[in-house]
């Protein structure tokens, strides 16, 4: 089989998609059960970002949190997400 055959093109495309990097892409409603302490959505969130995994929040979303359920010193205390444990 040449340098072109199907079956490496297939083995090329399955190794990339092993190598490639997961996100987890936090939408709206997400972040809003996240303020709930102790919630399933509280508890996900501090893993996540105690095992140092990639999160990504689109800036629609973030723009209607920010205008939802926060209030202001929630945001400038930074990145701090609810109470601690």
């Amino acid at each position: 089989m040449g340098e072109k055959s199907p079956c490496r093109a297939a083995r090329g495309i399955h190794a990339y998609a092993e190598e490639r990097a997961s996100m987890i892409h936090l939408d709206t409603s997400f972040l809003i059960h996240a303020m709930v302490p102790s919630s399933r959505a509280d508890k996900s969130l501090r893993k996540w970002l105690r095992d140092e995994e990639d999160l990504a929040i689109s800036s629609i979303a973030w723009a209607e949190f920010l205008c939802g359920p926060v209030e202001r010193s929630e945001i400038d205390a930074g990145p701090e997400i609810g109470p601690g444990p």
